[in-house]
């Protein structure tokens, strides 16, 4: 198990747009979420772990300019313990990082 660098977090970031994305919008927050320092990994449709410095409210208001109104969006840290089943790639990130 790795230890996250000092001032390392783990977020979790859920979004759902209520209205179909346009491909730019969809391209801006996911180039968004790629930017990140420590990377990242998807555990479902619109929805990734990051590895970051950054605080919850800082990726936030990074990530709030590509949704609207209506749209949902949730940043929170995540840790251990956590329980569940997921592909190996997943589990072998959130081992190493968790």
């Amino acid at each position: 198990m790795r230890v996250l660098l000092s001032g390392m977090a783990a977020l979790l970031i859920t979004y759902r747009f209520v209205v179909s994305p346009s491909q730019q919008q969809f391209e801006a927050i996911q180039a968004a979420l790629k930017s990140t320092s420590g990377g990242h990994v998807r555990l479902a449709e619109g929805c990734y772990v990051i590895e970051t410095d950054r605080s919850p409210e800082a990726v936030y208001e990074q990530l709030r300019r590509f949704v609207h109104k209506n749209d949902l969006l949730l940043v929170l840290r995540v840790g251990r313990p956590y329980f569940g089943q997921h592909r190996s790639d997943v589990v072998q990130w959130l081992n190493a990082r968790l």
